[in-house]
């Protein structure tokens, strides 16, 4: 923190290593938690400078059929999917070593980490990202024979679902952490449209039962800050739809209706 004098005043500001687009600069922030989201982008800027080639290992994880799903990914070109495999592999990396560091000797210790596991990070991130673009490839192929108008309310309730987990920079927003949840998501995605023709009077009763719960979640994101619980509650949402579209894929947690609207409500009151 440093203290700037003003007429009259004195302001305390909070330095940051921000990302400028190029390499990094310094900037002054008004709050320690701009302070820490700044600098976290800036140091992973820095990371990156020091790297050599990364582009090179992914490029050689794009097999036909790969760039083939990268075409129907929500990627402008294979640029932005390389930079958000990159981000979100230095990360990990960062993640993997106690987060921010603020000194010269905290940054090269930093940066032999980064050096003896960048490659096995973005190896994973890669084959993963891989993975997820290509059940959305087949999702959408599941989708193509379900014109008819019957189809309309829960191809709409799948492309809503697909908006809030498949976007550019999806990698790195959700973490690799979450990047086998978010296979999982995409191939209940892709297992409910392959059965929609079958299954579709009860597929519309599951969406009456979730469709209610993802409204209130999208009201409190609306109205409220963003918060740990907010976020979880997103999480346990699409735990939710697992379980009532494709089960068999396995749900991670204890989720119910029940518990997210006891959790939304608890949201709601201390907000």
């Amino acid at each position: 923190v440093v203290t700037i004098e003003g007429p009259g005043h004195e302001i305390e500001a909070y330095p940051a290593l921000v990302d400028d687009g190029e390499f990094g600069a310094v900037r002054l922030m008004a709050t320690p938690e701009e302070q820490a989201d700044a600098s976290w982008e800036g140091l992973r800027k820095l990371l990156a400078f020091h790297l050599n080639a990364p582009g090179k290992l992914l490029r050689s994880l794009l097999t036909d059929d790969a760039k083939l799903a990268l075409v129907t990914s929500p990627y402008a070109d294979q640029a932005e999917w390389l930079n958000d495999c990159l981000a979100c592999a230095l990360d990990a990396v960062m993640l993997g070593a106690g987060g921010l560091v603020w000194t010269e000797t905290g940054f090269e210790r930093l940066l032999a980490r980064m050096r003896d596991t960048v490659a096995d990070r973005l190896t994973e991130v890669g084959r993963t990202s891989i993975a997820i673009m290509e059940t959305l490839r087949n999702a959408y192929i599941a989708a193509e024979p379900l014109g008819a108008e019957a189809f309309e309310p829960s191809i709409a309730d799948v492309g809503d679902q697909l908006s809030r987990l498949v976007y550019p920079g999806m990698l790195t927003a959700m973490g690799i952490g979450r990047l086998d949840d978010l296979q999982r998501y995409v191939q209940g995605i892709e297992y409910r449209l392959a059965r929609l023709s079958e299954t579709l009077p009860r597929d519309r009763e599951r969406m009456t039962r979730i469709q209610p719960l993802e409204a209130e979640h999208d009201h409190l994101l609306d109205t409220l800050p963003r918060s740990p619980q907010l976020i979880d509650i997103g999480w346990q949402l699409q735990e939710l739809r697992i379980s009532l579209f494709a089960q068999h894929l396995g749900v991670k947690g204890t989720v119910s209706e029940k518990r997210i609207r006891a959790a939304l409500r608890t949201v709601a009151m201390s907000g």
